[in-house]
């Protein structure tokens, strides 16, 4: 289990990811929980996004490609392996 904390950085395969804030969440049962904002560089073209996850989760598997090169069941291909 991770517990998010601003500032605080976890490399993901490589990639980094950095907890910018935590915010205030109110689920649909009307309970109050947080949300960890984080930043990170897109693995396609390397621009900046952000996304959101539980502050308290069993594993942290982010979006590793900002919005415009979102591409869902396709794997994150590392410069090294792309010549192959």
């Amino acid at each position: 289990m991770f517990e998010a904390r601003v500032d605080g950085v976890i490399i993901y395969q490589g990639q980094e990811y950095t907890c910018t804030a935590l915010e205030p969440y109110r689920r649909q049962d009307g309970t109050l929980s947080e949300l960890a904002r984080w930043t990170a560089s897109c693995a396609h073209c390397g621009e900046p996004f952000t996304i959101t996850t539980p502050v308290k989760a069993n594993r942290f598997q982010p979006n590793r490609r900002c919005p415009a090169h979102h591409w869902p069941g396709h794997k994150v291909t590392t410069p090294s392996r792309r010549g192959k």
